[in-house]
């Protein structure tokens, strides 16, 4: 730690911020007794990282609501540290393994880890829960939404797939197909919605006929573990996270042609494709999220590297309109970075523990994310237009745009 600063007019509990050598800043908040002796209670309440270099000194405004920060970076940062009106906050009991919105905006659906296993409904709007979606005997690992919005697939550690109709006030699914004793780690709808695609912790991904649940294809595929899998928007790619190679196969539904992108060199975790389906983009273990061009002249091709993350990726969300990637992890901050110039726009330091994932509403504005805390938050991005537009301008006039 290099600087320290006390929050005016905060007494008992007090408020400390730190300047630390790994880049970021901390906040805790902490009691004194009445006798020392008894000690003091500490707790964590802000992670702020964005600096790219050892932070060195901190001051804060004389009414205590904007923190100061002076790096190596050669950059002045401003923290508002004030009540946080950036976020809702839903807590969800249990941790959040994945998650995502309706198309309509309406409603979000989360996947719970443990703790009964169920998938909650929500209403975005309010946070209240319509309805429970009950039956897995495992971890739901993975769900996704068909194409036109009727039918919820989810995917668990207890090896079945099932398909719910989410206006089924029933809650029951409507098939479910065993893939025991594998493991199931991803699902993903084909854009046609006839097809659903699942990804095990055997060397194979599973095809589902979206109507009944019956397997239509098995591709085999040399891997441990695939984590992560999805259909490019246009049906034309299917590309999965495959371990223990760190690469990701990338595969032509039009001829079954394979082609496999490599440059990560830890554990790949998480496979996103942009909305118009000119991008892939794919982060791990590495700390560095890569985006790969799928244009045929330039097909697999690297063309850019996103670095700023301390701990390991396990969550990737384009936002609707494809001009800024979002990314989160075990830190449990989340960045949001922009495409042109593949330089960070803002960090969330909302989570105070691992992030599993991270959706963006269809306007674009709110971005949803959950994780081993068991709370589910809905941030509000305009509350970041100032800063994010202040950073698009400098960024767009110092650093060359990406191919893309």
């Amino acid at each position: 730690i290099r600087d320290l600063a006390f929050q005016p007019g905060r007494v008992n509990p007090y408020v400390l911020a730190g300047a630390r050598f790994d880049k970021t800043v901390h906040i805790w908040e902490f009691e004194v007794s009445e006798s020392f002796e008894s000690g003091v209670t500490w707790k964590l309440i802000h992670n702020f990282g964005g600096h790219t270099a050892p932070v060195f000194a901190l001051d804060y405004s004389n009414d205590g609501s904007v923190l100061t920060s002076a790096s190596g970076d050669s950059c002045l940062r401003q923290w508002e540290t004030g009540e946080d009106r950036s976020a809702l906050r839903w807590p969800d009991e249990g941790t959040v393994f994945d998650l995502l919105v309706t198309h309509d905006g309406n409603q979000i659906v989360s996947a719970k880890g443990d703790r009964g296993f169920d998938i909650t409904v929500r209403d975005t709007r309010t946070g209240e829960v319509i309805r429970n979606l009950v039956g897995h005997r495992g971890a739901v690992s993975s769900i996704s939404l068909s194409p036109d919005g009727s039918t919820l697939a989810s995917a668990s550690y207890d090896g079945t797939i099932r398909a719910w109709p989410l206006a089924d006030a029933n809650g029951a699914p409507r098939w479910i197909h065993q893939s025991a004793p594998a493991t199931v780690n991803s699902v993903t709808w084909s854009p046609d919605g006839r097809s659903l695609a699942a990804a095990t912790d055997r060397d194979m991904i599973q095809v589902l006929d979206a109507a009944d649940g019956s397997l239509k294809d098995s591709i085999s595929v040399t891997s441990d573990r695939i984590p992560s899998i999805r259909y490019s928007p246009d049906g034309r790619f299917l590309a999965a996270a495959v371990m223990p190679q760190n690469t990701v196969l990338l595969i032509d539904c039009r001829n079954g042609e394979r082609r496999e992108l490599s440059g990560h060199h830890q554990p790949i975790r998480i496979v996103r494709f942009s909305p118009n389906g000119q991008v892939l983009a794919s982060a791990g273990d590495d700390l560095n999220v890569r985006l790969w061009s799928l244009r045929d002249d330039d097909l697999g091709r690297c063309i850019a590297e996103l670095e700023g993350h301390q701990q390991d990726i396990f969550a990737l969300a384009f936002s609707p309109d494809g001009a800024a990637l979002a990314s989160a992890g075990r830190g449990g901050g989340i960045k949001l970075w922009s495409i042109y110039t593949g330089r960070c726009l803002v960090t969330l330091p909302g989570h105070r523990d691992m992030v599993f994932n991270i959706c963006f509403g269809p306007d674009g504005r709110r971005l949803y994310s959950g994780g081993r805390d068991g709370v589910i938050r809905a941030w509000d991005l305009r509350y970041f237009d100032r800063h994010i537009e202040g950073n698009v301008a400098y960024q767009r006039t110092k650093f060359a745009p990406s191919p893309d």
